[in-house]
């Protein structure tokens, strides 16, 4: 599997179809433009189905970027924690757990140049942060202990 990225649908059409060797699809009436590729959906994801699985994902890779297109391989998880991109850009960090030791796990998928959001630590244990949520929450100490031991 592979994923296409096409904001501008009419732009990258003929491109596409050029791509897969298919340029009298850019002209075909059923999917000159966008809408009409939207009406005609399933038969034009029919099409493009029998042609991609007429090669290998590399070929597509070398075909698709010789047209510059926008596109990425659809990864399995185990697959993407093994691509060196992903590596790279520290998409599965290791992280330490109290219970579970230690083990890789995945980040969060956005970043903000204004915070750190590295996934780089662990979740705390079921009920670790009671008290201080229910401080927090302006809930007296005699109370959180009482809440306390009636939940262990």
């Amino acid at each position: 599997w592979l994923f296409l990225v096409m904001i501008d649908s009419d732009r990258y059409w003929p491109l596409l179809a050029r791509a897969i060797g298919r340029p009298e699809l850019a002209r075909d009436e059923r999917f000159k433009g966008a809408i009409e590729r939207f009406k005609n959906n399933r038969e034009l994801a029919a099409l493009l189905e029998e042609v991609f699985l007429a090669r290998t994902l590399e070929a597509w890779g070398e075909a698709l970027a010789s047209e510059r297109l926008i596109w990425a391989p659809v990864r399995t998880l185990v697959e993407a924690s093994r691509d060196a991109n992903a590596a790279k850009s520290g998409m599965f960090p290791t992280v330490e757990h109290p219970d579970y030791g230690v083990f890789r796990t995945v980040a969060p998928p956005v970043r903000m140049s204004a915070h750190e959001m590295t996934g780089g630590t662990a979740a705390p244990t079921l009920a670790a942060d009671t008290a201080a949520v229910l401080a927090e929450a302006g809930v007296d100490d005699e109370t959180i202990a009482l809440i306390v031991a009636s939940s262990s």
